[in-house]
């Protein structure tokens, strides 16, 4: 079955995880194209992904360079941007929709938002909802900062603002399966997303909360991603699978995941 890959990253050319996330922040169109062309071979294989621009300084025109370039070679692509909420303004971000962004991402590790943040998060949150753009939120839990930065307690504050467009909580919530279900459970817009969670889980008592998780609130509701490079393509698609196997999910179910269910999201 081809896929649609909802969370791809194309840093390329480096090793470890330091080293890619520093590339991640900082290519511009040149080197975005390049990384593009350097997974084309796994690209050609999917019908369709959502890639993640992390660079907080790309300008319109770089985007749009970018965004043109690969829905010339991809029919089903789109792009969300990790969003400077300190600095982003709603005329900026209609900007940024005009030159092909198609939803914006919060990371709370990457961009350190902490409780005295979130008003400011929601500011630009209420921009994305005006302009019916999908909102991501990263929801893995971890490093000695996952205290500090308390990501499902981000989503559940703009989630009680934020209710006319899709949210997508990344990772299904890692090792916090469970609470970011509660909150699938009670939003009618909120999606889980199967990357790095699953993969990193399988064989814990975290798949299990996971399988319960996605079976309970529906697999219209839950979207396949890789996360790669981070988790190869490959590995991903392996632990899905094993995923899908060690659960008893169907071949219906499965579809929904893989194929069918991002389509709620962008179109």
């Amino acid at each position: 079955m081809r896929v649609f890959d909802i969370n791809i990253h194309l840093p390329c050319g480096v090793n470890g995880l330091t080293e890619q996330l520093t590339k991640d922040s900082t290519m511009n169109a040149d080197e975005l194209i390049t990384c593009y062309d350097h997974y084309k071979n796994e690209f050609s294989k999917l019908i369709g992904g959502n890639f993640m621009i992390f660079n907080h300084k790309i300008n319109n025109k770089e985007v749009e360079f970018f965004t043109d370039y690969v829905k010339s070679e991809m029919e089903n692509s789109f792009f969300t941007l990790l969003a400077d909420f300190r600095e982003l303004n709603f005329l900026d971000l209609e900007n940024m929709q005009r030159s092909g962004i198609s939803a914006i991402k919060f990371h709370s590790y990457v961009q350190k938002i902490s409780d005295s943040d979130f008003e400011s998060v929601l500011i630009c949150a209420k921009n994305a909802e005006k302009l019916n753009l999908p909102i991501f939120i990263d929801t893995s839990f971890g490093t000695t900062k996952m205290y500090q930065y308390d990501n499902l307690k981000l989503a559940a504050y703009l989630l009680d603002h934020i209710k006319h467009v899709p949210v997508v909580l990344l990772h299904a919530g890692c090792s916090r399966a469970l609470e970011a279900f509660l909150l699938a459970a009670s939003c009618e817009n909120v999606f889980l997303d199967t990357s790095f969670g699953v993969d990193a889980y399988l064989g814990s008592t975290i798949e299990q909360d996971m399988s319960f998780s996605f079976k309970t609130i529906g697999f219209d509701k839950v979207v396949y991603g890789s996360d790669m490079p981070y988790v190869s393509s490959k590995r991903s698609l392996q632990s899905i699978y094993t995923f899908f196997d060690n659960q008893d999910i169907n071949s219906k179910q499965q579809e929904k995941v893989l194929s069918k269910s991002w389509r709620r999201i962008f179109l």
